[in-house]
């Protein structure tokens, strides 16, 4: 290609480069993206609970723009303390107290500025822990304090679980931080609970040591197989005074395959036998009680003749059982009865009988899996009215 065809192509390029950056810049001029503005700014909470000297408020902004949105702005306003002496404010909303008094909180942002806030700052006066004269507290047991904190505006609350909790001598007694004290050891210590430089007047607890553990009934009777017996245990302390321990001592029963504590106290029988039983707490241990465990041995139904039952009619039966320890027991309530031929008898839970139609059935009481009782014949007979009817109705 000659040169002069050259310098016209090249003409023809820069020119329609042009035109299209020139297209290009109009056409961006005539759509070009508008840009939100910001109206207003809101804060919540509006009406912040005082604030305690030390502690922090947290503040939330929301900015309102010309197109009715909203987004969250608290990391992008500037917050300000109308009095930084009273209150200062970080870059995320967060006023930290530091002074008693009155200041407003405002949000700037874009030349646009917030309602203000009023936050007031009150101080902790003084802490008060109840009870303040505990009862005597035995080693191994517990007590509730709590502390109410009183401010510099009259307001009190509870802040049982703010304050940090202090026994002076905790090998006596040692506090959670949840202001439950535990008896460690005979002796007195003195409880406080601190927050903010406040500090409570101390409560002295008194701590008393175990001297002996008493279980009853010291001479329980016979317990049964499948039965519960409820024991007591009752501690003695240094000063004389006397608490019922039950929940707090470790039950012990020396034969755990006849008797066994499922729960603080109560023994239940297992299988025959006899068991020692003791209450221990503290490295004092009561005197052993022994406890001897009895099962059914056998079962007697009456009456064991009983007269003919007519259709309809009812017969009550009774269960006696008699146990390994040769002792009896009226058990009605507690076997299952049977009629071998319901058709002719049926008998009740309670071992209630009655006729259905003539003819023999056998009656049985059982305790599952331990013993039967012999059967007792029972003859159920027609009724004088069904008998009167047959005759009437006979050709």
């Amino acid at each position: 290609m000659k040169r002069k065809q050259l310098r016209s192509v090249a003409y023809f390029l820069a020119i329609a480069l042009i035109a299209s950056l020139t297209f290009g810049m109009a056409a961006c001029s005539s759509t070009g993206v508008t840009t939100l503005k910001l109206i207003s700014i809101l804060i919540t909470p509006s009406s912040p609970a005082n604030s305690v000297v030390g502690t922090t408020t947290f503040f939330d902004a929301v900015g309102t723009y010309s197109d009715g949105s909203s987004s969250d702005v608290t990391d992008e306003v500037a917050w300000l303390s109308s009095n930084t002496a009273i209150v200062t404010m970080n870059s995320f909303g967060t006023a930290t107290s530091v002074a008693v008094g009155t200041t407003n909180i405002t949000a700037n942002m874009s030349g646009i500025t917030s309602s203000s806030i009023k936050l007031t700052v009150i101080s902790l006066s003084s802490i008060v822990v109840t009870p303040a004269s505990p009862k005597n507290l035995p080693v191994g047991a517990t007590q509730q304090f709590t502390a109410t904190g009183t401010y510099s505006d009259g307001s009190s609350a509870d802040i049982t679980s703010q304050v940090t909790w202090a026994s002076d001598t905790p090998e006596t007694a040692t506090i959670s931080s949840a202001g439950l004290a535990a008896g460690i050891a005979g002796g007195t210590a003195n409880i406080t609970a601190t927050i903010i430089e406040v500090t409570s007047p101390s409560v002295s607890l008194a701590v008393e040591a175990l001297t002996s553990v008493a279980v009853t009934p010291a001479t329980p009777a016979n317990l049964r197989v499948g039965s519960n017996q409820q024991f007591t245990a009752t501690g003695t302390f240094a000063d004389g005074s006397t608490e019922d321990i039950t929940s707090q001592v470790t039950w012990v029963s020396d034969a755990p395959d006849t008797a066994i504590f499922n729960y603080p106290g109560v023994v239940a029988g297992l299988s025959s036998g006899t068991a020692t039983i003791t209450a221990s707490l503290n490295g004092i241990t009561s005197p052993s009680i022994p406890l001897t465990v009895i099962s059914l041995s056998s079962i007697v139904v009456t009456p064991a003749s009983p007269t003919n039952l007519a259709v309809g009619s009812t017969q009550q039966f009774t269960a006696t059982g008699t146990l390994t320890d040769g002792s009896t027991e009226d058990i009605t309530s507690e076997v299952i009865w049977s009629s071998d031929t319901p058709t002719t008898a049926t008998i009740t839970s309670s071992g209630l009988a009655t006729g259905i139609a003539a003819g023999i059935t056998n009656i049985t009481a059982t305790v599952p899996e331990v013993v039967t009782s012999p059967a007792v014949s029972l003859t159920v007979v027609a009724s004088a009215s069904t008998i009167t009817s047959t005759i009437a109705t006979s050709p």
